[in-house]
């Protein structure tokens, strides 16, 4: 057994190599000459008796011990350079980045983000918008919101904040008033659909056992937002995710005949686990959550 660690140097290089495999990409990636990552490798295979990395013309293939030290180093370099962010990132005051879905991000959290900005002034967070699973691997964001377990979330610090309600909204005037409950009155009514939730219609419509609805009939938009405002000009009848169209609700905007179901989704905020307990992502996820179950007390996440 090694009584000291061989040298990191060389540790990092065969980590660059062997996840880009390729010297000249770990070279470029670590800002040394392809030669020095090369004898950084080869005086690490000569310590440990024992050869990591197969050369060939075209790259640099692990060997089965090489495998087995690389998915050790990896997480390693992940949490030191995770370690360091936290650190340095808070003593220089640097923005934390949230992704969410762009719809989610207009019309549930911003207009509850004041709070947060008036208590926490000195945390900044900056927002980009998703349509896919969180991948936390390209370290583009530090926080996430969304509606199903983001990739690889044994690895992740993962908060369910409520479970997701959907049912058909629209304009008051859309429907007549005399068939607000009636689900037949839906056979003549326009549909609006969303490329983003292909589905909702079909499965709204098995969950309530109407059989008397065709649901790939009417107007489809790219985006969930187009299909929600097209909903609230009048255009027709949408399956809405009740916290994306709550506001619109209470102001009388938007109406919902038939109440509301659960969809079998949940709103879950995640981080990297190495990240958990950055003071400023602890203090983002605590008034999330807060603000989370105040929105599900207060009773606006009804079923009808």
């Amino acid at each position: 057994m090694f009584q000291t660690l061989p040298s990191l140097n060389g540790l990092r290089a065969f980590e660059a190599v062997g996840r880009l495999e390729s010297f000249s990409a770990a070279a470029e990636e670590l800002m040394v000459t392809h030669g020095a990552v090369s004898r950084l490798v080869r005086a690490l295979e000569e310590q440990l008796g024992v050869v990591l990395l197969e050369r060939g013309r075209y790259g640099a293939r692990t060997t089965t011990a090489g495998d087995r030290l690389l998915r050790r180093l990896q997480p390693a370099f992940e949490l030191m350079r995770s370690g360091v962010e936290e650190i340095s990132g808070a003593q220089k005051g640097e923005a934390l980045t949230l992704s969410c879905y762009g719809t989610f991000l207009m019309r549930w959290l911003m207009p509850r983000f004041h709070r947060f900005a008036e208590r926490h002034g000195n945390i900044d967070v900056r927002f980009i918008s998703h349509n896919d699973l969180p991948d936390f691997s390209d370290h583009r964001y530090d926080m996430a919101i969304s509606t199903s377990l983001p990739e690889r979330a044994e690895t992740l610090s993962v908060t369910r904040l409520f479970a997701e309600y959907c049912g058909p909204v629209c304009r008051p005037d859309v429907l007549p008033e005399g068939k607000r409950l009636a689900a037949r009155s839906l056979v003549d009514a326009p549909l609006l659909h969303t490329e983003t939730r292909a589905d909702a219609w079909p499965n709204w419509l098995k969950m309530v056992g109407n059989e008397d609805v065709d649901p790939r009939r009417g107007q489809r938009y790219e985006h969930f937002y187009f299909m929600l405002q097209a909903a609230v000009s009048g255009l027709g009848v949408a399956i809405g995710p009740h916290p994306l169209v709550v506001d619109d609700l209470i102001s009388g905007q938007l109406v919902a005949p038939f109440g509301f179901v659960e969809s079998g989704n949940h709103y879950y905020f995640s981080c990297r686990e190495e990240r958990a307990n950055d003071p400023r992502i602890d203090t983002f996820r605590t008034w999330l959550v807060a603000e989370a179950d105040s929105f599900v007390a207060s009773g606006q996440l009804a079923t009808n």
